[in-house]
């Protein structure tokens, strides 16, 4: 199917599942998709690889009707081989999408959108799986999204995200895979993240985050993928040494970076114990 998506498919309001991946549809969005209000997933699938949709053009606000919706997929084109891709969505975030409160999935990678994560996605609390990977994302991680209880796979890989890691993100327990490589992240890494005991995937690296790791870290015995920035200072808790250790900063082990023996003060002799003049 090729061509524009067609206005009157705001017509169907009694539709409860939108599927149009992988064809070869062009130009925007309809406004009138926001009539859908029984959608409870809506896939539209840029396309992938060398084909699908190219789809342009904003995110319609009026997406934010559709509160029915448990997944909402707008992935765009993942570009290959240094190939300039334009077909992608633009413009920000709506706000309106932290109206979806019964989302479960929200996938909107691989576009060009820009502008901050808005902090009404820290609404979704049933969702489950974020990713944002791709964008041109900026401003920081906003801390409502520590209100996201029941998210397990958070991945912002590749925008242009400063400012520090949010404390909160410990707050997330069903986290088992965080993705925060390639942004522009300053400070140091939380300790409260020690508090996900299911992480398998911790991806901090390609930013500027420094000071030591926290030993907090080496308690995630679930984890099998870590990946750290070269800036970090210290040692590297004990029990990350089972991880791959490319992925990693080229540290000693904390069992092994012992201090130096402290100098021994310099003997002193006693005193003689005076006597007593009765003696």
């Amino acid at each position: 199917m090729s061509g524009s998506i067609p206005t009157q498919i705001g017509n169907l309001i009694a539709l409860t599942e939108l599927d149009l991946s992988n064809n070869q549809l062009t130009g925007g969005i309809p406004t009138q998709i926001g009539n859908l209000t029984a959608l409870r997933s809506l896939v539209l699938g840029l396309g992938s690889g060398g084909g699908g949709n190219r789809i342009s053009g904003n995110i319609p606000t009026q997406i934010g009707n559709l509160t029915a919706l448990t997944s909402l997929n707008i992935r765009g084109k993942q570009s290959h081989n240094g190939e300039i891709n334009t077909a992608r969505l633009t413009g920000v975030i709506p706000t309106q999408l932290g109206q979806l409160t019964n989302l479960t999935t929200l996938n909107l990678s691989y576009n060009l959108l820009s502008g901050s994560i808005p902090t009404q996605l820290g609404n979704l609390t049933r969702i489950e799986r974020l990713w944002l990977v791709d964008n041109k994302l900026t401003g920081s991680i906003p801390t409502q999204l520590g209100n996201l209880t029941s998210l397990g796979n958070l991945n912002l890989l590749t925008n242009r995200l400063t400012g520090e890691i949010p404390t909160q993100l410990g707050n997330l327990t069903a986290l088992y895979k965080i993705v925060l490589q390639h942004n522009r992240l300053t400070g140091r890494i939380p300790t409260q993240l020690g508090n996900l005991s299911l992480m398998t995937d911790l991806r901090l690296d390609g930013g500027q985050l420094n000071g030591s790791i926290p030993p907090q870290l080496g308690s995630l015995t679930a984890l099998t993928r870590v990946g750290l920035s070269a800036t970090h200072t210290g040692c590297l808790p004990d029990g990350l040494a089972r991880v791959e250790r490319k992925s990693l900063p080229n540290l000693p082990l904390c069992s092994s970076a012992t201090p130096p023996s402290p100098t021994p003060s310099p003997a002193t002799t006693p005193s003689p114990t005076p006597r007593d003049p009765d003696d």
